[in-house]
């Protein structure tokens, strides 16, 4: 790889942050009041750094902007007072530039509501990361500061929005505003309205690619393009903390973690305006550097330009690599830096292509990046290939003119210079070199009153680069105040010694003036523990704090200042915080060290060094020798020997603690040594007799004199005898050794078989306690003995009932014992264990089970239950056989079974029954189609039985509704062999219409009857008559149900409507099996029928010959002169003629009359008359009307004869 000069330049500067009431320089003090939780107003004013003029990209003016400001609020934690937590988080709003000399509006300021707070808190400050602070949703109070802070992450796939073609001023330009982070620590008081000189991080890095004056001069490579590789899509919002060397500067890169390179390399085209010095366009996420064997995992810029003739771009790769004297690594890509790409010759063409150049070592070109690092220097003029830079633009002298300091650096080879120096000022050094940054001390000449207040200005300049300092020197006399800390912490129990501050002032002799501001929970101080005011020269200042009992930490905010003659005051605030701790000094030691003599030692784990500087061992003589040698903080082992102690007391010594720390409060390590206690031991703890009658022994070891006495329990029902009887003192005093030598044997109470044993497993038991004795003041040592007799089991059965029903039956079993007992069945249930009681007789049934085996006989068969006994000491060990016998049982069987179903007649029905003899269980019973093969009706059951003649059920079998015959049987279902038939099958007759028939009678057009007959077994049949062919339905009836016995109906037809033509009609019945309608034989052919009157009367479909009036009426002559006043349908004819007489096919005489005037009128209008007609229809008693032609007449009844058309009555 060719030689890369590097050079490093901060693009951003961060400074820590003052909380004031005003300036450090003319902060007045007034009185206030403190107060906790409420809410108060603050003004924050931060500032990013200056930088280079403005190009055709993100301008200076851009990259400070600030859309939108977050608060977030920490506390520290009530358990861990070195961590932060979660408060509460605000919004900052009025956002501006501050009004003063901002030309690139790097200063700013916002107001933020903040509560107020005795404890001190911790501000983070984040500028245009509203939506990412949004993204992590509510935020519960009490979260830690680093965790919380390490989720917010700022996401951007590709290359920044940095808008490079639009100018500064366009109206549409649009970009992407930064994210930004900066953070203090302050309390809030209702004195501090104001944080000032708060400066921000950026938490993207700058990239600028620069050619220098040599090859732009040379003209022969013109910048194209650029590539980034393995740049990132995501970055930390806020730093890890470790990553800081302080707030203000990051040394090390934080990337998230997971996988966040850009899948692409970042591509920019380089527009032809900025192809000597393409700036303010590539700006990157924070990344690690790698090892230089990991080219390919380490970010570095490809630039695509075209050299000479070539008339295409080739590619260069650019790396960033930093070697050290043992060591050469990829550098880390820090946050807030710029990096300048400075090219400095091209000798040759690239790579053809940005992958090959990417893959490759860089050549034909060679590049500087300058490495500049300065945090506080704020004021910047930057040309793209040199700079001069200042920390401050402006200078502020009181009258005595102390001098000020200005800090310069340039790049330009030569150097910087002093112009236009005002004559009452004095800079050393008035010049420097290129590439040194420089302190210049500026002073000016006493300046006072009556005088005016005076403003000037000087330059620094370098090459064509002139910085303008403003001077202004007052005529008020100087009155400041320094203190060297502005917060003291103290533990609970203080400091033996106090802490100091040390107070500087301007002038040296003014008096130092010490004001209280207790917080919520105030510290007390110790006599003497705060310092008097009101007196000069003096520059150390000690604090000393009484002990904290409160539990909670203590706050108080002390202002220090100086009062000049007319009033004005000057003032610093130290916050003082008390814990509610000490310095961790935690000792571990035996709660009693060993009564033999030797080196003994505990631990100390401790916070600061420490030391043991006396031992008080209480006139015992129990140290014999300790070290007072110093120990380091940590955890530390000490060591110390003790002497032997020969007596019954513990003894007790007294290691005194100090420290070189003020915060020690001293310690006091009290150890207790042991002394030998009386023991006293059992080889065992228990004698467990059982049932036998066998002695027990105890062994006895002591090193003390002991005896032992009954303690609980009964001694008569467990021990007989022993060979050292209760409360006789044995043993001798041994002290430092044990002695084993002593024996007691104990005889067991003996129990018999007998009326009032207690029941066998019954437990007496007697508890025995062993007691050192006459050692005072030492405390007894004890041992107890237990003694347990078990009384034995004794068992007889005498034998229960032999026999059991079929249905089961409980049979009693009796017993004489004390012991718990059984028994069992070899076919029932079980006698549950007995508990065991005091010896007597007992008596407990067992049941014996249904017996639910079957006979394959007619009668029954017994089988044989064995029912045993066992017997044992309690219920948990019943194993000991206690005898048998044996119960005998009868099963199932049926004897008989008859039934009445041979009684059904073939049409009828039955309400049948079946009976079954025997001993059985509920059985089944139905009906069997043996026919279809199926149930017939529904299945039920029989009622169990256990002897006797036997039960009954029935089933009703109705008449055989179905059109087939049925053979049905009866049976029941036998739980071993399945379904039984019992008695006859007789066939049941199903419905028929081989007996349904219909007479074969002439049709008549006039209408006609049909008769239909059935002399088979049949339901009731529906009849219907319809015109052949169709559903058209002209006559209806129905035909009574019935066996063989003859069932007859008639079917009417009425008058064929024709007149011309026949009409075909057919009879059928419904059949319910088929569901459809079914022809009962042929058609019939009826011929054509009569007129039918609209009155509903037929027509006679001849005329009568021509006849006298009464002739054709049917009546005597006598109505020839009278009128004739009888219902023309309803009168009786007296002789046989005219109408009276007229007969039709279907229609006999007697069932007509002649027509009316009304009638033969309709009939004319058929134009179906062809003569002159008599009418029934009278107009006196002696004429009536007659028809000629088209009309009708009067005339006499005796008139001529004419022609009758007679009609059907109704």
């Amino acid at each position: 790889m060719n030689s890369l000069k590097m050079k490093l330049l901060f693009w951003l500067v961060v400074s820590a942050a003052i909380f004031s009431s005003c300036s450090a320089e003319d902060e007045n003090y007034s009185g206030h009041t403190s107060g906790t939780g409420k809410e108060i107003d603050v003004q924050v004013l931060f500032q990013m750094p200056a930088a280079s003029p403005k190009t055709r990209a993100i301008s200076e003016v851009d990259e400070n902007l600030v859309e939108e400001i977050d608060v977030l609020a920490f506390e520290p934690d009530g358990v861990d007072p070195s961590k932060w937590v979660f408060s509460y988080s605000a919004q900052g709003h009025t956002i501006q530039d501050v009004a003063e000399s901002n030309p690139t509006k790097s200063k700013k300021q916002f107001t933020v509501k903040l509560i107020k707070s005795d404890a001190p808190q911790t501000f983070v400050i984040l500028a245009n990361v509203r939506s990412e602070l949004t993204a992590l949703g509510e935020i519960g109070k009490g979260a830690d500061k680093d965790e919380l802070l390490a989720r917010l992450l700022y996401s951007r796939a590709g290359s920044w929005n940095a808008n490079n073609d639009k100018d500064e001023d366009a109206s549409d330009k649009n970009f992407d505003s930064f994210p930004m982070w900066g953070e203090v620590e302050a309390t809030l008081t209702d004195a501090v309205t104001r944080i000032s000189d708060v400066k921000l991080l950026r938490a993207i890095a700058r990239f600028d690619v620069v050619l220098d004056n040599a090859v732009v001069t040379a003209g022969n490579f013109t910048l194209d393009e650029v590539y980034v590789y393995n740049s990132k899509n995501q970055g930390r919002i806020v730093p890890e903390p470790g990553n800081l060397e302080s707030l203000s500067k990051v040394k090390a890169a934080t990337e998230p973690t997971g996988s966040i390179n850009n899948d692409t390399p970042l591509f920019y085209e380089v527009p032809s305006s900025m192809n000597t010095a393409f700036e303010r366009t590539i700006y990157l996420f924070e990344a690690k550097g790698k090892d230089e064997n990991e080219s390919s995992k380490a970010t570095c810029v490809v630039v695509g330009g075209t050299y000479g003739t070539d008339g295409k771009t080739t590619y260069y790769r650019l790396d960033f690599l930093k070697k050290e004297s043992t060591d050469t690594y990829y550098r880390d890509i820090l946050r807030n830096h710029k990096y300048v790409m400075n090219i400095q010759s091209v000798t040759g063409s690239g790579y053809d292509t940005p992958d090959k150049a990417f893959k490759s070592k860089s050549f034909n070109m060679e590049a500087e990046v300058q490495e500049w690092d300065d945090s506080g220097m704020n004021n910047s003029i930057f040309d793209g290939h040199y700079q001069l830079t200042v920390n401050k633009d402006s200078l502020y002298f009181y009258s005595e003119g102390r001098a000020r300091e200005l800090k310069v650096y340039t790049d330009y080879p030569d150097g910087w210079t002093i112009e236009d120096l005002p004559s009452w000022l004095t800079v050393t050094p008035s010049s420097g070199a290129a590439g040194d940054k420089v302190d210049i001390q500026v002073t000016a000449d006493p300046h006072t009153i009556p005088m005016d207040d005076r403003e000037s200005y000087f330059y620094i300049t370098a090459g064509r680069f002139k910085q303008k300092i403003k001077v202004v020197q007052t005529v008020t006399p100087e009155l400041t105040i320094d203190v060297n800390k502005n917060s003291l912490v103290f533990r609970k129990s203080g400091s033996s010694g106090g802490k100091s501050i040390i107070v500087t002032t301007y002038p040296n002799d003014a008096n130092v003036y010490f004001t209280e501001v207790p917080g919520s929970n105030a510290i007390d101080w110790a006599s003497g523990g705060f310092p008097d005011s009101g007196y000069a020269n003096i520059t150390t200042y000690v604090f000393k704090p009484a002990k904290n009992e409160s539990g909670s930490s203590k706050t108080t905010s002390v202002i220090v200042y100086v009062m000049g003659a007319d009033g004005t005051r000057a003032s610093k605030t130290i916050d003082i915080m008390q814990l509610a701790t000490d310095l961790l000094f935690n000792v571990t030691k035996q709660d009693y060290y060993p009564e033999t003599a030797g080196t003994n030692t505990f631990s100390v784990d401790s916070d600061t060094d420490w030391y043991v500087y006396s031992v008080d061992d209480l006139g015992t003589g129990v140290v014999s020798n300790w070290s007072n040698t110093n120990n380091d903080k940590g955890v530390t082992t000490y060591s110390f020997d003790l002497t032997i102690n020969e007596t019954w007391d513990n003894r007790k010594a007294i290691f005194k603690v100090a420290s070189s720390d003020p915060d020690f409060a001293g310690q006091e390590i009290v150890i207790v040594q042991g002394h030998a206690n009386p023991t006293i031991k059992l080889n065992a703890n228990a004698l467990d007799f059982g049932t036998s009658g066998d002695s027990k022994s105890v062994t006895v070891t002591s090193n003390a004199k002991w005896k032992y006495a009954v303690s609980t329990g009964n001694w008569a029902n467990t021990v007989a005898t022993a060979s050292v009887a209760a409360g006789t003192e044995s043993g001798n005093h041994t002290y430092q050794t044990t002695t084993g030598t002593n024996t007691v044997t104990f005889t067991p109470k003996a129990w018999t078989a007998a009326a009032g044993t207690p029941a066998s497993g019954n437990t007496t038991a007697v508890g025995l306690q062993f007691t050192t004795t006459d050692h005072d003041p030492a405390t007894a040592s004890t041992a107890n003995l237990t003694i347990n007799r078990t009384v034995p089991a004794f068992f007889t059965l005498n034998t229960g009932n032999t026999s059991a029903a079929r249905a089961g039956q409980n049979i009693a079993v009796n017993v004489s014992t004390n012991a718990a007992w059984n028994a069992t069945s070899t076919a029932g249930t079980s006698i549950a264990a007995q508990a065991p009681a005091a010896y007597g007789t007992r008596s407990v049934n067992i049941n014996i089970p249904a017996n639910t085996t079957w006979s394959t006989t007619a009668t029954a068969v017994s089988r044989t239950v064995t029912v045993s006994a066992k017997y044992g000491i309690n219920t948990s060990s019943i194993s000991t056989g206690g005898g048998s016998f044996n119960v005998t049982q009868p099963g199932y069987y049926i004897s008989a079974a008859s039934t009445n179903l041979g009684n059904l007649t073939s049409y009828g029905s039955i309400n049948a029954y079946i009976t079954l003899g025997g001993a059985y269980p509920q059985m089944g019973v139905r009906v069997w189609n043996v026919t279809a093969n199926a149930l017939f009706g529904t299945a039920t059951t029989i009622a169990a039985r256990e002897n006797g003649s036997g039960n009954s059920n029935s089933i009703s079998i109705p008449t055989n509704t179905t059109w087939a015959n049925r053979v049905l049987r009866i049976e029941y279902q036998h739980p071993t062999k399945g379904w039984i038939p019992v008695g006859a099958t007789p066939t049941q007759i199903g419905y028929s219409t081989a007996g349904l028939s219909r007479d074969n009678v002439t049709a008549i057009g006039g209408g006609f009857t049909i008769p239909v007959r059935a002399t088979s077994y049949l339901p009731q049949l529906s009849l219907r008559v319809v015109l052949y062919g169709t559903e058209t339905v002209i006559a209806t009836g129905t035909l009574a149900a019935g066996t063989t016995n003859l069932r007859t109906t008639t079917l009417t037809i009425g008058n064929n409507p024709s007149t011309v033509y026949n009409r075909g009609i057919q009879v059928q019945f419904y059949h319910p099996e088929t569901g459809r309608w079914t022809d009962l034989g042929g058609y019939f052919n009826q011929p054509p029928g009569n007129i039918q009157l609209s009155s509903g009367r037929i027509a006679a479909l001849t005329d009568l010959p021509a006849m006298q009036w009464c002739e054709g009426m049917g009546i005597d002559n006598l109505y020839w002169s009278t009128l004739f006043t009888e219902n023309l349908d309803e009168y009786t004819p007296t002789r046989a003629t005219g109408c009276a007489a007229y007969a039709e096919p279907g229609f006999p005489a007697g069932s007509w009359r002649m027509a009316t005037v009304e009638e033969l009128q309709e009939m004319h209008n058929m134009g179906i008359l062809q003569y002159g007609y008599w009418t029934a229809t009278q107009t006196s008693a002696t004429t009536v009307y007659i028809k000629q032609g088209a009309s009708f007449y009067s005339s006499n009844k005796t008139g001529n004869a004419l022609y009758i058309r007679c009609v059907r009555r109704r």
